[in-house]
């Protein structure tokens, strides 16, 4: 089933460059969609000021703010709430993915992962975008 993505727009922040570039070409080739990258959540607000993508994807350890308390500042927004977000974590506590399921991520993403977990991931967030449903916040998938 292939859906026209080409209007929506991902925005990817993650501190490493290489992973960073590497997603950013991936997600441009397999979904046509506009990336914009950040290496910092402050980027990332400053981005928010004037754009609302469709879809945020959120390194959780990041040196100057950590994806966590990025995630609790964009969901105490109102216009950022309702944003999917995808988070990559390396790590997988039960304490940090209940933190996230709190703070109603759409979903995450264990780093490493493999490029059909993470097409698949944003396909099915994009997919609901376009059919006009709103994404589960209520039940990340596990990665």
């Amino acid at each position: 089933m292939k859906t026209d993505f080409s209007n929506c727009t991902i925005l990817i922040c993650d501190d490493n460059l290489t992973y960073r570039k590497y997603f950013k070409k991936f997600v441009e080739i397999r979904f046509k969609v506009k990336v914009v990258e950040t290496d910092d959540p402050g980027e990332a607000f400053n981005y928010l000021n004037a754009h609302l993508p469709d879809l945020i994807i959120m390194d959780m350890q990041m040196p100057v703010m950590d994806g966590y308390t990025a995630i609790k500042m964009l969901r105490s927004n109102t216009r950022t709430k309702n944003i999917p977000i995808i988070a990559f974590t390396a790590f997988t506590s039960v304490t940090l993915i209940e933190g996230l399921k709190r703070l109603k991520i759409n979903d995450y993403i264990v780093k490493p992962s493999t490029e059909e977990i993470v097409f698949n991931k944003i396909y099915d967030i994009l997919s609901r975008i376009e059919s006009s449903e709103t994404p589960n916040t209520e039940t990340p998938t596990d990665a």
